[in-house]
């Protein structure tokens, strides 16, 4: 008799519910080269500053099977291309900010050699 008078408790939610949920679960875990940790939220992978970040990252510490991937780049840096990308930067400003990571991206790699 208990456990017919038992109600089932649902949970109705939208597609657009279910939608900005993930987008809010959904992160990368990446580290700059100084060893700062940072999660990035995978619709900024989309970006062209992110995807030549990740060449760069590729090329400069191979892909990691386990583990976070580390970036080309100091946490300085990546603090500032974080905070464009959030505030939806207009393209011609994230073109200038790919030389200045290219540039200093390559300037590293450089001295690093030399040494």
């Amino acid at each position: 008799m208990a456990a017919a008078k038992r109600r089932r408790i649902s949970y109705t939610r939208s597609d657009e519910n279910i939608n900005l949920l993930l987008k809010r679960a959904t992160l990368l875990c990446t580290y700059t080269n100084d060893g700062k940790r940072f999660m990035v939220p995978l619709e900024y992978l989309s970006r062209n500053v992110f995807i030549d970040l990740l060449r760069m990252s590729e090329e400069e510490f191979g892909l990691p099977i386990h583990g976070a991937i580390t970036l080309p780049c100091d946490s300085t840096m990546f603090e500032y291309v974080v905070s464009l990308v959030g505030r939806r930067m207009p393209e011609e400003l994230e073109k200038a900010l790919l030389t200045s990571v290219a540039t200093c991206h390559q300037l590293a790699s450089s001295s690093s050699s030399l040494a």
